[in-house]
């Protein structure tokens, strides 16, 4: 198994991490994901 890091830009707010991590779970190729956007 491999594992990627991404460094995403222009998150404003959770909702937006929840769009991305959606977005990757739809992948097939994805099995697993977590995106998290830091509070403060």
């Amino acid at each position: 198994m491999n594992e990627l890091t991404l460094s995403v830009t222009g998150m404003t707010c959770i909702d937006c991490a929840r769009h991305v991590e959606k977005a990757l779970w739809a992948r097939p190729d994805i099995i697993a994901a977590d995106v998290a956007y830091p509070q403060g």
